[in-house]
């Protein structure tokens, strides 16, 4: 593994932009990086692309280790560790939608079903009209 001195100095470099720097630092880094998201996605293609989301924001952020107080390889496991993280709830909400969608078709609930009746608006209005102004602008 590379050492800190080594790292900060690399992303210094990235900070300023530096094309070479960075891919240096994503030589050194990668394996690491990537153990970590497939340790939390399970899945190779997912923490490939959680692990390339991290390395855009390492880009984008590295002026900022130096305000972090974090070393260089925590900072970037803390960021490959939030992709990761954000990567689980993203499918997780996907799962939960299909689910739902789902179990409203094997009910016998389509989405146009679910909508209020024509007869059904008119008590709908009425009870607007009794709310004050402040929770019905809601």
């Amino acid at each position: 593994m590379a050492k800190t001195a080594e790292l900060e100095k690399l992303l210094e470099q990235v900070a300023t932009r530096d094309r070479d720097a960075f891919g240096d630092l994503y030589a050194l880094t990668s394996g690491k990086l990537f153990g970590v998201c497939l340790r939390i996605l399970a899945s190779r293609p997912k923490a490939q692309a959680a692990l390339w989301s991290a390395f855009v924001q390492i880009w984008q952020d590295a002026k900022s280790l130096q305000t972090s107080g974090l070393r260089p390889m925590t900072w970037m496991i803390h960021i490959a560790h939030q992709k990761s993280i954000q990567r689980l709830r993203l499918d997780l909400t996907d799962v939960s939608q299909e689910t739902l969608a789902d179990e409203a078709q094997t009910e016998g609930e389509w989405p146009e079903d679910l909508v209020l009746k024509p007869s059904e608006h008119g008590q709908l209005i009425n009870c607007m009209e009794v709310l004050p102004w402040e929770r019905s602008a809601v």
